[in-house]
């Protein structure tokens, strides 16, 4: 079972000199000069770091800290999220085993490979741009580099009579089945749902954001592809 922790307002800076936890960075897709990169910042950080060159497990579809539901100092595990996310790194936080890889005590493995493309219904969101699924108004949500995100919002004024246009940006991260919106104090969990139909101008592939909030808006957010016959 993946967890998903809101990891808005955790301050590395509140983390002790010397942290209990000793992450294990596994090599094996990483170029040597980003660990170095990420090596140097769990460091600085405070946390224990020894590479590990072995296989990472096939299951894992993209940037994972697997650890032990028993972890004594999860918001030290937290703050590592917190920390990778920073540096760029859509991770998913999980505490269970994968393949034959499991931790115990203050132990994590950190996998940092790049996304499997084998793996269905886990995709990178960098770049992309949803459009609103609203009943009222036009929206548009992109997904940006760096863990950016900007949305617009057009609606009518009937009482103006003219167009009314809201925008917001943030930051976001991915947990799991869950992508996570932040911005001013605020903060959003949209479920990540595939799509896939077949019709008769050829398959129709992408992603919807079910929006449980109103904080945001009344919207869901979709992305289609189509592949023609």
């Amino acid at each position: 079972m993946k967890i998903r922790r809101n990891l808005a307002g955790l301050l590395l800076a509140g983390l002790t000199a010397c942290s209990s936890t000793r992450v294990h960075l596994f090599t094996q897709g990483v170029e040597p000069d980003e660990l170095i990169r990420v090596q140097s910042a769990l460091e600085d950080e405070g946390f224990a770091t020894e590479l590990n060159s072995l296989r990472i497990p096939d299951v894992l579809s993209g940037p994972t800290l697997l650890y032990s539901p028993s972890h004594d100092a999860l918001q030290e595990v937290e703050a590592l999220g917190n920390l990778l996310m920073s540096l760029g790194y859509d991770v998913s936080l999980e505490a269970v085993a994968r393949g034959n890889h499991f931790y115990t005590g203050e132990n994590i493995g950190l996998y940092l490979a790049p996304l499997q493309t084998n793996q269905p219904g886990r995709a990178t969101l960098s770049g992309m741009e949803f459009n609103g699924d609203c009943p009222s108004e036009d929206a548009y949500l992109t997904f940006e580099s760096a863990h950016r995100f900007s949305a617009e919002f057009i609606s009518w004024d009937d009482s103006a009579a003219k167009e009314t246009v809201k925008r917001l940006s943030g930051t976001w991260y991915r947990s799991g089945d869950s992508v996570h919106l932040q911005w001013e104090g605020n903060a959003v969990e949209l479920s990540f749902i595939p799509l896939h139909a077949e019709r008769e101008y050829g398959d129709v592939t992408g992603y919807r954001l079910l929006n449980p909030s109103d904080r945001l808006s009344d919207c869901d957010f979709v992305f289609r592809e189509v592949k023609p016959n």
